[in-house]
Parts: structure tokens; sequence; C-alpha cells
């Protein structure tokens, strides 16, 4: 968001008379996979997906505590408009117990009690609203460079003859699945899930249904693989609805072991 937010002000932006729109339209609007057990939502591993996101769409609250009784100071790390509700008392000691967690409504919630002596401690949480969470970090960004923007935040798809003022270039696909695959992200499965999707898309949209489609296509033209060896309901495995037999299995290793790209695979 940083950099994204430099590249607005060395275009010579200073004030932007309107709103900021985020667009998430390249996905559909389905955030958590279908078979994603309950008690998974709150860990890391289980983010949000949406095809606008930030840090993984994990935040890290950031408490502070208060001096001469005060109560602790409270932040966000990476800062954003997320509605932040927070009562955390400093108490004498070193120790601190602290609960953080989202809210159904995409804000953040923080309770407990710091000690005077404890330090600064530090919480990762994940963020219900990614698309929100994005945009609000990235109008955060352009305001530390002095740059405002006078409307609210909107959720739609880009204004036609929007003109592009920065962009990031992607590190290459075979980075991305190494950082993926040493570190097991499962964040970067979806999104990648659903990228691939939008080629079997009429509209374009990244969906479960898309990329499964592309998915059995690719494993019986392109690996060899029986109809319905593999049944997937999201990116990552995480899902109980997933299932995969273990030939097929086989016959995807023996596949990517002799493809083009085997050495990225490797």
């Amino acid at each position: 968001m940083d950099q994204l937010a430099q590249m607005v002000a060395s275009a010579g932006i200073k004030q932007v008379t309107g709103t900021l729109v985020a667009d998430a339209s390249a996905f559909d609007p389905q955030r958590i996979p279908e078979g994603w057990k309950s008690r998974y939502l709150q860990s890391g591993y289980a983010a949000r997906i949406s095809a606008l996101s930030c840090n993984e769409n994990l935040v890290t609250v950031v408490i502070a505590p208060g001096t001469g009784g005060k109560a602790a100071t409270v932040s966000l790390d990476p800062a954003t408009d997320l509605p932040l509700a927070a009562q955390v008392k400093t108490v004498a000691g070193r120790g601190a117990r602290i609960m953080a967690h989202s809210t159904s409504a995409g804000g953040i919630e923080v309770r407990g009690w710091i000690g005077a002596r404890a330090g600064v401690r530090s919480y990762q949480v994940v963020v219900e609203d990614p698309t929100a969470f994005t945009a609000g970090a990235f109008r955060r960004a352009l305001a530390r460079r002095g740059i405002l923007v006078s409307g609210q935040t909107r959720y739609a798809v880009t204004p036609p003859g929007a003109v592009r003022v920065g962009s990031l270039l992607s590190p290459p696909l075979s980075h991305l699945i190494a950082a993926m695959n040493r570190e097991s992200i499962n964040h970067f499965a979806e999104l990648l899930f659903r990228d691939a999707g939008r080629k079997a898309a009429a509209d374009g949209v990244g969906s479960v249904e898309t990329a499964s489609t592309l998915l059995q296509r690719f494993l019986t033209t392109q690996v060899g693989a029986s109809p319905n060896a593999v049944s997937v309901a999201d990116g990552s495995g995480l899902s109980v609805l997933d299932h995969v037999t273990p030939r097929s299995v086989v016959q995807l290793l023996a596949y990517a072991n002799r493809a083009p790209w085997s050495d990225a695979f490797h």
C-alpha cells in the first residue's frame, strides 16, 4: 500500500475530490469456502478470500501500556479504517491478558489488561472484510503522504475510462508457489485457484466452481486422471469436502516431473 501511495504522490496528485472505489469483482463474493469448519475461522491459516486482499488478510493488533494509570494504547498494523473497539486496562506488573478478534460486522474488538512494565504486545487477527481492510490501508497510506480523499469508500466495479496511475508487478508464479508450499500459505492457494478459474468463466469472474471446472479439464485431458478422481471445494485443501484418489496424485506428480516447468516444480 505504501508503494502504491508513493506512485500516486509521484504522479503529482495532492487531493482526490470524489470517492475511493475498491474493486473486488475479479472473484465471486464467497469469502469462506464450503467445508471450512467454524473452529478454523479465527486462525491465520483460514484467512478470508477476496480479489482485493492485503497482508494475507491478517492485521496485527499492537498494544502498548498506558502511563500514569491511563488505558492502554491499541492500534492496527497495517493502519486501516476498520472499526476498532478497544477496552484494555493498564495494571501493575509485567503480564498481559488480551482477547483480540474480528467481529461479524467487520470490525476488530480488543479487551483485557496489560501490565505497565509488559512492553508492547502484538496479536494477529483474521480480517472479516478483506476488501474494506485493503481499501482502508490504501486510504491511510495516501493520507501519510498528504493525499486526502474527500469522498467515502465505495465498493464497485472500476468506472469506465479510469486511468491507471500506478501498479505493482507480480513476482513470477514460480516464486509465489515456492513461498506457498514452503510456508503452507492457504491464502495464496485460494487466490491462485480462483485467478486460474477466471480462464474458464464466461464472465471472467473467478470462483471455486470455475476453477474446479478448469481443474477437472486439466486432470482428464492433460494428466490422464479418471473423471471425478478429484473433487474440491476450495483451493487449499482445508475444506473437509475435498476428495482425491491416490492414483490421480501419482499421475499428477508424474506429469509435473516431465512438464516443461518441471524445474520450477522441483
